[in-house]
């Protein structure tokens, strides 16, 4: 395992965790722009939609960890993302992209309260950074 990697994990959730989350009930929708997330952390209900828009070039988001990814979520340049959709069932979080199968997210951190967090980046820009947090 290569330590700069833990560390910088680390260092993301830090910063993260210090931030408010902007909060999606319904139809939900992420600003991607090569400055950043339009928030850095995200708040959306399991079982509701969530897409990501390039105000600018294209991006490819994909969660951030050690465990198995359940995010890679492109989206081109003045576009919406294919529609993301989190379940949190049995203890777990799972991401389904489009109409592809659900994909367990072991890179999400439980929380007391039965939301999950789950740390993202860019793949094209690694300083892009956000959360999600998925709750019931």
């Amino acid at each position: 395992m290569r330590p700069w990697i833990v560390i910088l994990g680390i260092l993301a959730l830090a910063t993260l965790a210090s931030a408010t989350p902007l909060a999606c009930t319904s139809s939900c929708r992420i600003t991607a722009a090569s400055t950043g997330y339009n928030t850095a952390v995200f708040e959306v209900r399991a079982g509701v939609p969530l897409v990501w828009h390039s105000s600018d070039i294209g991006h490819t988001q994909a969660d951030l960890g050690l465990g198995a990814a359940c995010l890679s979520v492109p989206v081109a340049g003045g576009s919406d993302s294919q529609p993301v959709t989190f379940t949190i069932s049995g203890g777990a979080l799972t991401a389904t992209v489009g109409a592809n199968a659900p994909v367990t997210c072991g890179n999400a951190i439980a929380s007391p309260d039965g939301s999950f967090s789950l740390p993202y980046f860019c793949k094209i820009h690694s300083t892009m950074r956000g959360e999600l947090v998925v709750s019931q």
